[in-house]
């Protein structure tokens, strides 16, 4: 009987096949926890991204090298709702559609269950069922970098309705809070101080703010150390980023599409938005302009997620020289 003895030169060609094939296999697949077994894991060798289809297409983990950047709610592991009962405070990473006060509340695309699929080596989607009160159906494609903690989050909004569709993209992620949230501020804004105060979600601003301890512009970046007097501040931008220093010392930045030329949906035509909780949220909300999608139309936005790591100072007094220069790199 004869044998084949392997070279070393193709023992070693196997093994990079081997390593290669278990990689990608490994980078994207179904798995369970927090309650449910139909989770899509997204993995490369420092970041892990798990996709979560049954309580509004969420992405319910965001982490680098371990360290977790979203906010998370064990209370909420394994729900299902259905449209008539909204949850309060969804965990994790949300989008959705406004403007805000225009559209009545569709909890079919916010709340109820999805479809998830594998469509890449680093990439899924998840598509919404119709929303009866939107006429619009969502789908998300999220694709991760082989090689380091970028996301590409695209939004697309299908227009299912005999008439056009008006309304944008609106991020809504919850991160952990106890960090300092960032800024760029337009020095041309339409709003008197760069930023304003949502003083009711109906839409009552305070468009002149006092100054006080948790929020302050310095060079023309606006920082939120913890919740003002009202939560949630709006903003025009000079640039298409948003920032978050994390207590755990991690930096997570949102770039995206960004002109102020644009028309925006709301009335105060800002750009982006932080809405704190204590030292418990943060919910950091880029906004998309303006779209008009025709019947059977679609439009598509997408924002870009990375983590770096960054060191958060005791007294949270960060160099802002230091945070641009991290964030051109990055753009």
């Amino acid at each position: 009987m004869r044998y084949l003895i392997p070279t070393l030169r193709s023992t070693a060609l196997l093994l990079v096949i081997l390593l290669l094939t278990g990689s990608i296999h490994a980078a994207t697949r179904i798995i369970e926890g927090h309650g449910y077994d139909n989770l899509i894991e997204i993995r490369n060798g420092s970041t892990q991204v798990i996709l979560e289809p049954n309580m509004g297409g969420r992405v319910l983990a965001y982490k680098l090298n371990g360290v977790e950047i979203l906010y998370q709610d064990p209370a909420q592991a394994g729900l299902h709702p259905t449209r008539e009962v909204s949850v309060h405070r969804i965990a994790g990473g949300r989008f959705d559609v406004g403007p805000t006060f225009a559209l009545p509340q569709h909890n079919t695309i916010w709340q109820c269950a999805w479809t998830g699929e594998i469509t890449g080596d680093f990439s899924a989607r998840l598509t919404s069922q119709i929303d009866p009160d939107l006429g619009i159906q969502l789908v998300r494609d999220f694709t991760l970098s082989p090689d380091n903690s970028k996301l590409d989050c695209k939004q697309t909004i299908i227009n299912h309705n005999d008439v056009p569709f008006r309304g944008c993209f609106w991020s809504r992620t919850f991160a952990k809070g106890g960090g300092v949230s960032f800024a760029p501020l337009n020095e041309d804004s339409r709003l008197p101080m760069g930023y304003a105060l949502n003083l009711d979600p109906r839409g009552g601003y305070q468009f002149l703010p006092q100054p006080e301890p948790a929020i302050r512009v310095r060079e023309n970046i606006l920082e939120v150390f913890t919740e003002p007097s009202d939560p949630k501040s709006i903003f025009n931008l000079s640039e298409g980023w948003l920032a978050y220093i994390s207590p755990d010392n991690l930096l997570f930045l949102k770039t995206f599409p960004f002109d102020p030329s644009w028309r925006y949906a709301d009335p105060p035509q800002h750009h982006a938005s932080f809405w704190h909780l204590k030292d418990e949220i943060v919910e950091i909300e880029p906004n998309g302009p303006q779209e008009i999608i025709p019947p059977g139309g679609q439009a598509s936005f997408t924002e870009t997620w990375q983590l770096i790591p960054f060191k958060l100072p005791s007294d949270k007094q960060v160099d802002l020289g230091k945070l641009r220069k991290t964030v051109k790199a990055h753009q």
